[in-house]
């Protein structure tokens, strides 16, 4: 979640500097050719009033030449500068018609034209009277008419002259005002957007903080965690290794048990063999023993008797010598078990020694 709003808000940021860029540039653009035709088109109504106001200036004094000319030829090469004169007047005046013009313009034309078309009758007439020679009346109706009323003509155009500068003033104030408007503007979308990348960068900052010391508090956590878990690791290894010794022991015990079951096993024959010919035996040399204590010298003699005698000293001797066997076979398993158990402490023993077969007694 605060990812997003994190995105979001740089979204924002960038929106609003994009936005106060542009519209920034738009309003300068704007304020820019708003500028140039305000320029341009006082430029062009100032150069058509300069050229009205020095064309009815001019002709003035062409008037004046004129009447201090005595040669009518002069005073006609004079009189065709002096339409050429009105002429221009009159074609800068229809150019500055055309122009957009306000009210007040306007009214200041309308005024400025009421005028010429008193001073330009008047003018014709002294131009009439010298061409007549009347010279004093054209100079009394050109000082005392003509000249006043072409002041008065020239009055308004130096007036509009003075409008189209404060016109000029007022659109430069107009455009200032845009302008420093547009820099508010541009001033506070700056200031929001540095507002909120502070915000944003004071919360980036504290959300990493926030990261570090929950990561930092996680790795210790991790950390005993691991401790704990070696610990417990630890202690079932030594319950492993316990559990292993007391198994090895119980298999060697095992082990041990079925040796010695075996080694038991394996001795009792021997054992059942010496009892039963020492039992034998003891019977035989009983009898001997009886059959020299009663038996006469008669009896000794006799080739049966004796033969008998030497059959129970054969069986004797048989006897003895298979107790002497089975001896000495007990004697062999008996040190065979002792080596056996003495490595049975330190190899454990799979499985115990073959039992022999049953002996039976002859």
């Amino acid at each position: 979640m605060r990812r997003y709003l994190l995105h979001g808000v740089f979204a924002l940021v960038i929106s609003l500097m994009v936005l106060a860029s542009f519209a920034s540039i738009y309003r300068l653009h704007e304020y820019e050719q708003r500028l140039d035709q305000v320029v341009t088109q006082r430029t062009t109504k100032i150069n058509l009033i300069t050229a009205m106001y020095t064309a009815a200036r001019e002709r003035s004094v062409s008037l004046l030449k004129m009447l201090s000319m005595d040669d009518p030829f002069d005073r006609e090469e004079e009189f065709e500068f002096f339409n050429a004169l009105a002429t221009r007047f009159a074609v800068a005046r229809l150019a500055l018609q055309e122009l957009p013009l306000v009210d007040a313009e306007q009214a200041l034309m309308d005024e400025h034209f009421a005028v010429v078309r008193k001073a330009v009758p008047l003018q014709l007439k002294v131009v009439d009277l010298l061409f007549n020679d009347d010279v004093e009346q054209a100079t009394s109706v050109l000082i005392n008419e003509a000249i006043p009323t072409q002041n008065q003509v020239l009055n308004y155009l130096v007036k509009l002259i003075e409008f189209q500068e404060q016109a000029a003033n007022d659109s430069l104030s107009a455009t200032r005002d845009s302008s420093s408007t547009t820099v508010r503007f541009l001033i506070l979308i700056t200031s929001i957007a540095v507002f909120l990348s502070a915000g944003m960068a004071i919360y980036v900052i504290r959300t990493l903080r926030e990261d570090e010391r929950q990561l930092r508090d996680y790795a210790e956590t991790l950390e005993q965690k691991v401790w704990d878990r070696t610990a417990e690791l630890s202690a079932a290894y030594e319950d492993l290794k316990m559990s292993q010794s007391q198994l090895v022991q119980s298999e060697k015990m095992a082990s041990l048990g079925q040796l010695t079951a075996g080694i038991a096993h394996e001795i009792k024959n021997p054992l059942n063999f010496v009892n039963n010919f020492s039992d034998t035996a003891m019977e035989a040399g009983g009898e001997i023993e009886k059959m020299i204590c009663n038996t006469d010298a008669e009896y000794l003699s006799s080739s049966e008797n004796l033969s008998y005698l030497s059959g129970l000293v054969k069986d004797l001797r048989q006897d003895l010598e298979k107790i002497r066997r089975h001896g000495e076979r007990a004697n062999r398993i008996w040190r065979i078990s002792s080596g056996a158990s003495s490595d049975a402490r330190f190899t454990r023993v799979s499985c115990p020694l073959p039992l022999p077969k049953t002996v039976t007694m002859h």
